[in-house]
């Protein structure tokens, strides 16, 4: 595989587990097993929001309103697919 296509590969890698860490993060908010008032989990809830929202916002917009977020889900998906398709092409 070339090196480049690798690093991308990883990237996308690294992403999913960031969004991932943020589907967690957000049920264990709304269940309130963790307390976003705590500064430690106050930045790392801005910080994953920060690097997943601007993708997840088109995904919402584009998706009906179902009742429940599956925007993750196809974000993880999407990842997916890329990720095989450029193993498999290049």
């Amino acid at each position: 595989m070339h090196p480049l296509v690798y690093l991308l590969v990883s990237a996308i890698d690294l992403y999913k587990t960031i969004v991932f860490a943020q589907v967690v993060l957000s049920l264990l908010l709304s269940f309130n097993i963790v307390n976003l008032y705590h500064p430690l989990v106050s930045k790392i809830s801005y910080a994953l929001n920060k690097l997943v929202e601007p993708v997840l916002r088109p995904i919402r917009d584009a998706l009906p309103n179902l009742g429940i977020d599956i925007s993750p889900i196809i974000l993880i998906l999407l990842l997916q697919f890329a990720q095989h398709a450029l193993a498999y092409y290049f």
